[in-house]
């Protein structure tokens, strides 16, 4: 990568750091340019704010900043550390969650038990599993029975990726 001066990145723009809480609520998405939003914990549950990811240490994406353009930012942290790739601690609580509450399902076998939990975590991720994972979570939802099924659904809408959504989402 060729080294960039100050008046490229000005011209060019720049990725902020975002601060996250460990539940997953955006505390900051731009740390950097607005640090007087910074807390040290978060101001909606309590739970520490972290701007690096636990498992590398580097920082969390937030904000790109554009010159002359005017941002709201990232509403919603990413899933998954774009240096690592490991889960960052509200993916990994996300997913501890929906694995806990399908293990309640006493309709499922394990094995659908187990194919339930795999296709909640690829339904994180976008790739070539997203479009069976979403039909599989829908399948499973309806069998787990209703309290589970609308659970693990409420649990994972937030987090799933965007091919996900609109696989699960009903449209208008």
């Amino acid at each position: 990568m060729p080294y960039l001066t100050r008046k490229d990145n000005e011209e060019r723009g720049w990725q902020d750091t975002a601060l996250v809480c460990l539940s997953g609520h955006m505390v900051n998405h731009s740390m950097k340019r607005d640090p007087e939003c910074n807390t040290k914990f978060c101001k909606k549950c309590g739970e520490k704010a972290i701007w690096q990811c636990i498992h590398c240490e580097h920082d969390i994406q937030g904000n790109y900043h554009y010159p002359g353009v005017v941002a709201l930012g990232p509403q919603k942290p990413p899933g998954f550390c774009h240096n690592c790739g490991q889960p960052y601690p509200w993916t990994g609580r996300t997913l501890e969650a929906a694995k806990e509450l399908i293990g309640m399902a006493d309709s499922l076998s394990p094995t659908e038990k187990q194919d339930f939990d795999r296709a909640v975590s690829d339904l994180m991720k976008e790739g070539p599993r997203t479009g069976l994972a979403a039909e599989k979570f829908k399948r499973y939802c309806k069998q787990a029975g209703k309290a589970v099924g609308e659970g693990v659904y409420k649990i994972v809408i937030d987090v799933v990726s965007e091919t996900a959504k609109k696989i699960l989402i009903p449209g208008p």
